[in-house]
């Protein structure tokens, strides 16, 4: 961009002084000529990023140590030879707060991959937060887009414990009352006042001639938990985030409905119930976006 800056200036003094040594036709229609290219580079600057096709390109799933890049590609209507671009780019740490900028140079339409730092789990913000594209003297520049951001889920590999839980004493369940009237469990009892007439079992009802309701049951598997202890020591904080994945996905393949316990000094404990896969999903994107503690705790 500097380059094609001294040369453009290189050859507009060298033509000026042409024109002033050597005052005719040819030497005037040279200098026109070159006061004229500013200008039709900067309307063919304009006519092609009028229409810029840009986006960022992230990776489907992304795992802790996994090696995954995403792409920014910004691609315009018309290419001009050797323009260059600027463009300003900030990575978030969501969980810490901490930011880390770059900038990128280059010519031509934006292609850049850019690793995805999977060092530690967490969510993280991936921003472009300025894009400068030159014309091709680098005399002008427009900026077609700003703040393009995208996030991305390093989320915990399954890790197994160093100690592993009591997983018979998670099995076992006794069942209490539930509100939901889906339940296909259920105890049978005579009508009372406030009863809904729904919850009526009418084949029941007529066999003892009463009046008789089910009472919708649940299992409840009091010993199917995992205590999760936020701290700011990342590597820890891996692991102990693995292990909660271990334990939860071997729950979930025995049909355990289980709870995690998040805890984080300083504020109260986050339970999260876990019933299927897609709770553990959303269970582990929730986590990855709370904020660690100011204090180390190990």
């Amino acid at each position: 961009m500097t380059k094609n800056r001294l040369i453009y200036l290189a050859v507009l003094i060298g033509t000026l002084l042409f024109y002033f040594f050597y005052k005719k036709w040819l030497a005037w229609i040279s200098v026109m000529l070159v006061i004229l290219f500013p200008v039709l580079s900067l309307v063919a600057l304009i006519l092609s990023t009028k229409r810029i096709i840009f986006k960022i390109n992230t990776p489907a799933e992304t795992y802790h140590k996994m090696i995954t890049e995403l792409k920014i590609i910004g691609k315009p209507m018309l290419i001009l030879i050797s323009s260059a671009y600027i463009m300003d780019f900030k990575i978030t740490d969501i969980m810490t707060g901490e930011v880390t900028s770059k900038t990128y140079l280059g010519h031509g339409p934006v292609d850049i991959p850019i690793k995805v730092n999977t060092e530690h789990c967490g969510a993280f913000y991936y921003e472009v937060e300025k894009l400068k594209i030159y014309d091709l003297f680098g005399l002008f520049y427009v900026t077609p887009y700003k703040n393009r951001k995208t996030e991305i889920l390093v989320k915990p590999v399954s890790l197994q414990p160093d100690r592993l839980p009591d997983f018979e004493a998670a099995r076992s369940s006794k069942t209490v009352k539930s509100n939901s009237l889906e339940s296909e469990i259920y105890d049978i009892r005579e009508f009372a006042q406030g009863d809904l007439l729904k919850s009526i079992h009418w084949k029941a009802s007529a066999k003892r001639d009463m009046l008789l309701v089910r009472e919708a049951q649940e299992e409840v598997h009091e010993n199917a938990c995992f205590p999760l202890d936020l701290c700011t020591n990342r590597d820890e904080l891996d692991k102990r985030l693995g292990n909660m994945r271990f334990v939860s996905e071997f729950y979930l393949e025995n049909g355990i409905p289980h709870i995690v316990i998040v805890k984080r000094p300083g504020l109260h404990n986050e339970i999260i119930d876990i019933k299927i896969s897609h709770d553990l999903e959303l269970a582990t994107k929730k986590i990855l976006h709370m904020e660690l503690p100011k204090e180390v705790t190990l």
